[in-house]
Formats: structure tokens, sequence, C-alpha cells
């Protein structure tokens, strides 16, 4: 991986923040052309996540991706308005934590 695009990791996990999250939010969803913006608020995506959301999963380049994956502590009910539901056979699924902050769930 280039080092220039490596995220940085700090040593302890941050509490979440609004105030600076709803800026990468913003500028997340920016490039996206503004008719395409109103088209998904008219569809009833009017919130940032859920322009974010839908930006994301009708993107043209990731229209051929077979498995989406995603992680949520409580966010289940927002993620199934975007169709991801538990997995099929949560009995073939395994992780490993090698982060020294992870505590197991």
């Amino acid at each position: 991986m280039d080092a220039s695009i490596t995220p940085k990791r700090s040593a302890e996990k941050r509490p979440f923040d609004i105030e600076l999250a709803m800026p990468r939010l913003r500028e997340a969803i920016r490039p996206f052309p503004k008719a395409a913006l109103f088209a998904l608020a008219e569809e009833g995506f009017d919130a940032p996540f859920e322009l974010l959301m839908a930006c994301i999963t009708t993107h043209p380049e990731l229209q051929r991706l077979r498995l989406w994956t995603l992680f949520t502590r409580d966010a289940h009910g927002l993620y199934r308005q975007f169709g991801f539901a538990e997995p099929r056979h949560p009995e073939r699924v395994m992780e490993i934590i090698t982060h020294p902050y992870a505590s197991p769930a």
C-alpha cells in the first residue's frame, strides 16, 4: 500500500464526534451531481447519512459486487432500509481481532 494513502491510526480510540463527522459526510457527497442528490431526496433520502448510503449503494461501478459486508453495533434498522440483512449463514462467518483496544463483544 502506498504510504501516502495509509490511514493514520491513533493508539487510543476517540469517541464519536458529530461536529467532526458532519463536515466529512458533506465532503463525501460533494462530488455527486446536484441533480442526483435532488433525485435521491425526491425518493425520500434527505438526511446526509441516507444520501451517502444511497450514493454508495447505487454507484455504477459497485453494481457488480456480489456481497456487501457491514458491521454495526446498533444501527441495524438504518442499514435495513438499504437492503442489508443479517447473514444467511452466520455459522460460516469468522473473525480475528488484532487491535489492542478492541474488546470482545
